[in-house]
């Protein structure tokens, strides 16, 4: 999963994404906070989010708001990178689930360090293997293969979602997800898996048309669909992980 850099000083962002990038992290950059919703409801990959706190327009408390006010990007953890010690902006930071904070000036290891803890917190996308293999009662091989196919499947699942939703087809779009949902399940995407699961309970129940709520859930639909289909082609065989290269060891999400 990417990091997303919300900094409207273009210095500022090249230091936080070059630190990012030495650290074997893939990250994407916006210079302002409206560039960055767009980039979030897009669907983009982004497993946390950086923001500065002072930017024109929206800064980052605004920007935050926001996040945690769309159901399909409240779940993304995020750290407040300032150089303010005002209280009044900590309590509210804190209100909004801030996961921590960036004091500026910057300094890599304490970014990486934060950075690190958080995205080790997070639920693996993928279950362990060993544990996956004992429950299907497969080799390595085999698992391996299952995973190909799942990494190869996820993009036709996610096409085939955004075709039923630009055709007005929610009941469509629920069938291909309800497929996913299996495929994930059964091959150990449990984050994936868990974020569908509850899918069905929440258009039944919350306000609105199941087409506008589906289109509420989609970025976390994407973003997690994508990061399954990473793992499941890094854990198959197919790909490396970003820093597999250069020997650094990535941060998993």
């Amino acid at each position: 999963m990417k990091i997303l850099v919300v900094e409207d000083d273009r210095v500022s962002s090249r230091i936080l994404e070059a630190v990012l990038t030495r650290g074997g992290l893939d990250c994407v950059c916006c210079d302002s906070a409206a560039a960055a919703l767009e980039v979030l409801e897009g669907g983009e990959s982004v497993g946390l989010i950086i923001t500065d706190m002072m930017m024109p327009d929206m800064d980052g408390l605004e920007l935050l708001t926001r996040v945690r006010g769309h159901p399909g990007l409240r779940d993304i953890p995020a750290i407040l990178c300032t150089a303010l010690h005002d209280r009044t902006h900590v309590l509210a930071a804190a209100k909004l689930g801030i996961a921590d904070y960036i004091i500026k000036p910057i300094r890599a290891e304490d970014v990486l360090t934060r950075v690190e803890r958080i995205m080790m917190s997070a639920a693996p996308v993928l279950d362990p293997e060993s544990a996956v293999r004992s429950r299907l009662q497969v080799n390595v091989g085999a698992y391996r293969a299952m995973l190909r196919e799942l990494a190869e499947e996820i993009p036709q699942k996610l096409m085939a979602f955004e075709e039923r939703m630009a055709a007005g087809d929610p009941a469509g779009a629920l069938l291909v997800l309800s497929a996913l949902h299996s495929a994930a399940l059964n091959t150990g995407g449990s984050r994936l898996a868990r974020l569908l699961g509850q899918l069905d309970g929440e258009v039944e129940a919350d306000a609105g048309s199941p087409a506008e709520q589906l289109q509420a859930l989609a970025p976390a639909i994407r973003r997690e669909a994508q990061a399954l289909a990473q793992a499941a082609a890094e854990g198959s065989g197919l790909t490396q992980s970003p820093a597999a290269d250069d020997g650094t060891e990535a941060l998993s999400a």
